[in-house]
Order: C-alpha cells, then structure tokens, then sequence
C-alpha cells in the first residue's frame, strides 16, 4: 500500500459504465491478464481525437505528445503480478496506460509502455478486461492517486515508485501554472521482508522534507525565460537543475526524455508577488534553480570538483510579467528577466 495518504481530490475509475456498455470480445474475457490483445480489435482502437490533435493514424505514439501534453493526473492499479498506472490530461480528453511488472526484488525495474491513447470510454473498457481477466486471483485493485510520477529507488530489497500524492498551487508564468510538493507517496513494486536496514533507509529517504521542490506540467523550470523563447530545437531539459534525473532514469529508458510521462522538478526557491504601476498590473517572480551536482553543506562542499562542478552552484532568475496584456502564447506577453549565477568558490 500507499505511505503516507494521499490525496482526495483525483476522481476514481467506475466499472459500472463498462458493464452496461458494448459487449468486450470473448476472447478477451478469458482467465489471465489479456490487456495486449485489445489494440487488435478496430472497436477498441482511439477514436476520439481530432486532425488538430494529432496525426491521422489510429495509434499515436509518445513523440507526438511533448512538454505541453503531459499528463496532470495519475491513478495506480494493481493485480496479484502487475501495476498499471492510467494518466490523464486536466481535460481528461486522452489517457495514457503504463504498465509496472511486481518483482521478487533484486532486479531491475520491468516497464511496458503503452503506446495508445484512449479515450475515458476506451480506458474503462481495457481497465474493465483487466479487472474481468483477473478475477480469479482478486481482480484490479484501486491502489494510490497521483499528481506525477517522481521516480523509482531501491535501497537493499527492491525498487519503490515514487509519487506525488498531493500538490500545491503557488504561481504562473503567463498561461503555465507552478506547483510545489506537499506530499508524496511510495509503492513497493516487491514484497517487502521487512529487514532492519531496509526499514532505516525507508525512514530516512521518505521521511525527506519536499516542499521546495517545484514542478510545472506545461512550462520547463529548469531553463530560463530567454531560453524557453528563444529555443527552436527539441526541447530538452537541463539535467543540472532536474533534481529527479536520477530517479526517472529507468523510466526514461522506456518512453524516452520528452515523453508525458516525465515530470522534471527543481530544488530551490519559487516566489511570485503582484503590484501595480502606473496602471499595469505586475507579476514579480523570483526563481532560485540549484544544480543538483556537487550540492551539500557550505562546510563540507566548497570550490571545483574534478568535473569541473562548482559547489553549491544556484541560478536565480528574476521575471516580470505585464499581466495586463495576459495571452495563452508565452511569446505574446510582455516580460523581462534577468538571471544571475553564483557558487561557492573560496
């Protein structure tokens, strides 16, 4: 089960609709877990999204969907062998299904990446084959809700999934909101034993204050205002700033960098004030980034690493934003920013 408890705002998945609905292929009503046999049958395929959101073809792939697509909200399932965790948009217009093999522990963490997006019909109808499938041994079981996916860590046993189990609205920048954690959840994706050292290294590493740890599901934090407007490649995040880099790195090996599923989170400082000059309403925002390398106490963490990382290095950003002339294209507001860097080098 789910530690600590989570939050009670996310809506649940009902069966019931399903049952009363089109009549699920036979086949796939038979004993065992048949959930990769569904994307054969045309019934079942998406159906839903229009030529503006997304290509022609009835399968759409994760390198569709970037930075702006990804997914707010999460709920996590499980059967006696597997976790499926179902994702979806704020508008609730398409979801995502990943699937997370139960280990035995020492081994890696086993991800299957569903490459369908389905409609709110189509997800309760796989959820409903799943659950019918399973029968026999319990059925799908509602586990946890989720507001994004930290990452994955094992400490002696096995690996645990780490989630954000409740969020905490504390600014924008123009039409991209910023949320801050207020407490996560984790899932053991083994069978706990129970060992002294296990239990230690739990407590210590869940027991970790996260409220500065910022989050936004359509603007990338971890770079800075110019370099989000002026950028035309791919986008990609800066790993010095992306606090989970290393927790999201099996799942990054499965759906890739850019994929909805990757939520990237900055340590630091996020405030934001509104003030009013010579009738123009102002947003003020301080953003403080902290690179996740060669970081620790000022005592034990100071100058150049043979890397050629410098201790402690922050870079703040300060952002001013005309609300008067708000628009939902970043590039049609009026800002100004201005980042400074500094780290401790004696």
């Amino acid at each position: 089960s789910a530690h600590p408890q989570e939050g009670t705002d996310l809506p649940d998945v009902s069966f019931a609709e399903v049952r009363e609905g089109p009549q699920v292929p036979p086949e796939l009503r038979s004993g065992g877990e048949h959930e990769e046999d569904y994307e054969h049958h045309s019934d079942l395929r998406p159906s839903n999204l229009s030529p503006n959101d997304a290509p022609a073809n009835d399968r759409v792939y994760d390198s569709f969907y970037q930075s702006n697509m990804r997914l707010q909200k999460m709920i996590l399932y499980e059967t006696t062998t597997r976790f499926y965790l179902v994702g979806y948009a704020k508008e609730k217009n398409y979801f995502r299904v990943l699937k997370v093999h139960k280990s035995t522990g020492g081994e890696g963490v086993d991800i299957d990446l569903d490459p369908i997006v389905y409609s709110g019909r189509e997800v309760q109808k796989l959820l409903y084959m799943i659950h019918d499938g399973n029968r026999h041994a319990g059925g799908l079981k509602k586990t946890t809700t989720s507001y994004g996916i930290i990452g994955f860590i094992k400490f002696i046993e096995g690996y645990y999934l780490f989630l954000v189990s409740k969020r905490r609205h504390i600014g924008s920048i123009g039409p991209h909101q910023v949320y801050a954690i207020d407490r996560t959840a984790y899932v053991p994706l083994f069978q706990p034993q129970g060992k002294d050292h296990e239990q230690r290294y739990k407590q210590l590493f869940f027991g970790m204050d996260l409220r500065d740890f910022y989050f936004s599901y359509t603007y990338d934090l971890t770079h800075s205002l110019q370099h989000s407007l002026t950028y035309t490649q791919k986008p990609e995040y800066d790993d010095r700033f992306m606090w989970n880099h290393f927790l999201v790195e099996p799942l990054m090996q499965v759906v890739g960098k850019s994929s909805c599923w990757i939520l990237p989170m900055i340590h630091g400082y996020f405030q934001q004030s509104s003030a009013s000059l010579t009738g123009h309403v102002l947003n003020v925002t301080v953003i403080a980034r902290r690179s996740r390398h060669f970081a620790g106490t000022r005592f034990l963490k100071r100058g150049v690493n043979e890397q050629g990382r410098v201790a402690n290095d922050v870079e703040t950003e300060h952002i001013v934003e005309d609300v008067s002339h708000s628009s939902q294209r970043l590039c049609a507001i009026r800002f100004s920013s201005y980042v400074q860097i500094r780290g401790s080098i004696p």
